[in-house]
C-alpha cells in the first residue's frame, strides 16, 4: 500500500495498493509514503513529481508531523 498527497496543504492522503493504480496531474509534485507510520512518525518521504501520467521519483524529500 502507498500513501499519497499532492505537496499543496491541506494534506489529503489518498491510499492506493499500487503506485500504477494512481493517475498523477501532469507537473504536480506529490509526497508518496510506503506506510502510515512513515506519515505519523515524521519519516523523511521521497517526493514524485507527475510526468505523462505516471509518477517519476526526484531527489527530493518531505517531513511530515
Amino acid at each position: 500500500m502507498y500513501y499519497i498527497a499532492e505537496k499543496n496543504p491541506p494534506y489529503l492522503w489518498r491510499k492506493v495498493r499500487k503506485l500504477k493504480d494512481f493517475k498523477p496531474k501532469e507537473g504536480v509534485e506529490y509526497a508518496v509514503a510506503r506506510t502510515q507510520k512513515d506519515i505519523e512518525s515524521g519519516q523523511f518521504i521521497p517526493t514524485y513529481v507527475g510526468v505523462n501520467g505516471k509518477l517519476k521519483k526526484t531527489d527530493d524529500f518531505s517531513m511530515f508531523f
